[in-house]
């Protein structure tokens, strides 16, 4: 089975990561894991542009991105299956898309955390659904230093 990945950052880090000691997530050793029989053919992150607002902040960009990358994949029969990682609503009716016009199928891989629900909505258009555990964010972290492609070392903020 073909299956691509799309990533909402924004969901992801605050959903999964921001406050726990994962934030040093190797997203394409968490695909593996998620995913040990067929593989990822293909990862794709979706950064926006975080706005403050009073006691939050509201992302901009990165679901529409997504969204259109996931539809124009699923035209071009690029995958069987898209692995979704957000707790979104306003991918609902993308999904539903990809479902019922495109015949492709749907994982909604969600980024809550275990602290809350999934999405109800979400659930229901998906084909399935799946909570990512902190035991699978445990076992795809980078080492504490990893080098780029130039060579140039990294090192994993003390602070995570």
């Amino acid at each position: 089975m073909r299956i691509y990945a799309y990533i909402d950052a924004f969901n992801f880090y605050y959903g999964l990561t921001r406050n726990t000691p994962y934030r040093w997530c190797n997203l394409a050793e968490l695909c593996k894991l998620l995913f040990p029989q067929d593989g990822v053919e293909q990862i794709k992150v979706f950064f926006g542009h975080a706005r403050p607002i009073p006691g939050h902040y509201v992302e901009k960009q990165a679901d529409v991105n997504l969204a259109s990358h996931m539809l124009l994949d699923a035209f071009q029969d690029k995958y069987d299956l898209a692995a979704v990682f957000t707790n979104d609503s306003d991918f609902v009716t993308p999904i539903q898309m990809v479902r019922y016009e495109l015949h492709k199928k749907v994982k909604l891989m969600l980024t809550t955390g275990g602290r809350r629900f999934g999405n109800k909505d979400l659930m229901k258009v998906a084909n399935s659904h799946m909570a990512i555990s902190s035991q699978f964010l445990e076992l795809s972290q980078f080492p504490d230093r990893i080098l780029d492609a130039e060579g140039r070392e990294i090192t994993k903020p003390a602070s995570w």
